[in-house]
């Protein structure tokens, strides 16, 4: 059980080095999803089923090779290092392509920065709770509230019927789709993603 050693020594790193910032915030979550998972191989190793336990190891050393990668970044940007591109989508950093419009309200091209709130719209019938999130739009330079849009949330076990290629780990990613009809933000944190599609025409 090799891999699941490596998880744990990852997991301490990742304490060690994880800081109380809003930037912190999801990441933290998201260690503690790699402590439950390897949980579960404990329980799995002391069921006897080998299998289940060794491929749970697996994929949560890769989960937490994911946020240490989102650390690394993270950190050579405090030190004082150029930000590039994958450090600032980590941030939540993203241009806008065009004007669109997040709940009516239209944001101008330029650059933002995407933040998750704890706000969900009322739970309908028997759907699930939690299958939205409002998200906020901040101009990057001054950190002001642009705009906000109710984000649909897809658990990373079900992104493979809305994904197409890449996934993005913890960081945000911007498309337009149907020739620039929308703009779809779409934020990974935590083990979910959470997509918005902003009509590019006014409603």
């Amino acid at each position: 059980m090799a891999p699941r050693c490596a998880v744990r020594r990852r997991v301490t790193e990742l304490h060690r080095l994880a800081v109380d910032d809003e930037d912190a915030v999801g990441l933290r979550a998201g260690v503690d999803d790699v402590e439950s998972a390897l949980a579960a191989v404990e329980s799995n190793l002391q069921a006897g089923e080998y299998a289940d336990a060794h491929q749970g190891a697996r994929s949560a050393l890769s989960a937490a090779r994911d946020i240490g990668s989102s650390l690394a970044a993270l950190a050579a940007a405090e030190e004082g290092v150029d930000e590039d591109a994958a450090t600032r989508a980590v941030r939540g950093g993203f241009d806008l392509p065009r004007r669109a419009y997040a709940t009516g309200q239209p944001l101008e091209p330029g650059p933002y920065r995407v933040r998750l709130t704890d706000e969900s719209a009322p739970v309908v019938d028997q759907e699930p709770p939690m299958t939205t999130r409002w998200l906020q739009f901040l101009h990057e330079e001054d950190g002001s509230i642009a705009g906000r849009a109710l984000a649909t949330v897809v658990p990373d076990s079900e992104i493979e019927e809305v994904a197409v290629d890449w996934v993005p780990r913890n960081q945000v990613r911007v498309d337009e789709l149907l020739g620039g009809d929308y703009v779809r933000v779409w934020l990974n944190r935590s083990g979910s993603s959470y997509l918005v599609h902003m009509p590019t025409s006014a409603p």
